[in-house]
């Protein structure tokens, strides 16, 4: 999926991205607590998604072809 530039502006977007931030500190502090390998293994996935959502405002740059 690629946004465009106008998407990736929006100001729905600035309240996605300030949601996903927000939630990212909230699933990284639960993660630093002593958790067992599988819940910490679902909470790593869990920040996986949010990262790879906040990804999507950052577009990558096309490959410069000679």
């Amino acid at each position: 999926m690629k946004l465009t530039e106008a998407e990736i502006n929006s100001p729905l977007w600035a309240k996605l991205d300030k949601h996903w931030e927000e939630r990212l500190q909230s699933l990284r502090a639960e993660n630093d607590k002593g958790l067992s390998e599988i819940e910490t293994t679902r909470l790593r996935g869990r920040i996986a998604e949010v990262k790879m959502n906040r990804a999507l405002g950052n577009p990558r740059p096309e490959p410069e072809i000679d």
